[in-house]
């Protein structure tokens, strides 16, 4: 079974106008990028057309060969724009601005990505504003087709700040009650921990790298990759050979990347409420 996510997609969609049709404003997110590169402009457009669907506007800033003193305060005056209600920076971010902490620049309340430490803290505790977008669309999917997960195996391929380590906290919360596993580039005999998955989660950023021989019939793969290779966008997940063996999989393109929008512009939305009743 392909689990196509379009009805979650129209779920957000009203669920994001509904929030955002009694205030003063409609919410505002900056989206900031520093190059021009294909998978950064790709990536903003994406968040303007479904933004177009709803009630969020969307601003773009582009901030080639900038200083870091310059990014800093660049920054600093989105936070205090009052117009402004969310604050994305695309990723990868440069190493300078890395090093200088330039996501923890960005005040928690506009950081609707989850980037910063402290609302990436605020998932072990609990005490959570926004969901991150990618595991958001993760646990999305799993809602909307009812995946049992209350003691099952959930191996996770991937333990980066924005998908791996955050999603491991949302399965593990109690209602959710997985038992999870995370693997990445240094686990030894890989395909001993993915074939014990009753769903599998990858997020590598490596083309087609899971085979159908990895995991075991019946298996829930969930493919967050988005990559390109030889001209056409394709997962993590090798989807012809692996959908022969799994018993549900998401496709790409599609499947979580629309959901994973979705979340971002109902953070923003979530924000601007936020603002306005505070």
């Amino acid at each position: 079974m392909i689990l196509e996510t379009k009805n979650i997609c129209n779920r957000l969609q009203n669920e994001i106008v509904a929030l955002s049709g009694g205030g003063k404003k409609t919410p505002l997110l900056c989206c900031v990028g520093f190059s021009e590169d294909g998978s950064t402009l790709s990536y903003f457009r994406s968040i303007e057309r479904a933004a177009e669907k709803t009630k969020v506007r969307v601003r773009k800033e582009i901030l080639k060969d900038i200083s870091i003193h310059d990014a800093v305060s660049f920054i600093e005056t989105l936070n205090q724009d009052n117009d402004i209600d969310g604050i994305i920076i695309s990723r990868p971010i440069p190493l300078p601005l890395q090093k200088k902490g330039i996501r923890n620049i960005i005040n928690p309340i506009k950081d609707v990505d989850c980037i910063t430490d402290k609302n990436l803290g605020r998932l072990v505790t609990g005490d959570v504003i926004y969901t991150p977008p990618t595991p958001g669309a993760v646990i999305e999917i799993i809602k909307e087709f009812n995946l049992e997960t209350a003691g099952r195996n959930v191996v996770i391929l991937g333990r980066s700040d924005v998908v791996g380590k955050p999603l491991a906290l949302l399965l593990l919360k109690k209602g959710v009650d997985a038992t999870v596993t995370i693997c990445h580039s240094k686990t030894k005999n890989l395909a001993s921990y993915t074939r014990t998955a009753d769903i599998l989660i990858i997020a590598v950023g490596s083309p087609q790298f899971l085979k159908a021989d990895m995991v075991r019939p019946g298996t829930t793969v969930i493919d967050v990759g988005i990559n390109v290779k030889d001209g056409r966008v394709v997962g993590d997940v090798d989807f012809e050979d692996m959908r022969r063996v799994a018993g549900m999989i998401t496709p790409t393109p599609g499947g979580v990347g629309p959901v994973t929008t979705y979340i971002l512009l109902l953070n923003v939305a979530k924000a601007a409420k936020r603002r306005t009743t505070d």
